[in-house]
């Protein structure tokens, strides 16, 4: 019973952390999760509340890069088919942690003007 509690309440701890962060992402906000994230794929560790994050900013970048690449796309990027999830999330957080006004920007502009700058078409 003890095995299934303590994991558990670990589980919940960090949802419930997650649960009271703003619903929308900032430059800032996202590039502290990408570094988790980074930091994940380097060392290949972290605890529940680390893959909770990695695993937003990884969703954030593809799900921005699939839009980025959309026909209607404002500032479209030509991501290549074959660029590494890896290698999207570098390129986000070298973009943002070069461009200052990128903390307080909303991130999915933030994150497509990394791309279109990376991948022009």
């Amino acid at each position: 019973m003890k095995r299934i509690a303590i994991p558990l309440l670990v589980a919940l701890g960090a949802t419930a952390a997650v649960a009271q962060e703003p619903a929308f992402e900032t430059g800032g906000s996202l590039l502290a999760k990408c570094r988790t994230a980074l930091a994940g794929m380097d060392a290949g560790a972290g605890d529940v509340h680390d893959a909770v994050n990695a695993g937003i900013c990884v969703g954030y970048v593809l799900a921005v890069a699939d839009s980025a690449t959309s026909a209607g796309s404002r500032g479209k990027a030509c991501i290549p088919r074959g660029a590494a999830r890896e290698q999207l999330v570098r390129i986000v957080v070298t973009h943002l942690t070069r461009d200052p006004a990128a903390d307080k920007a909303i991130a999915r502009d933030a994150v497509s003007k990394a791309y279109v700058a990376a991948f022009p078409c």
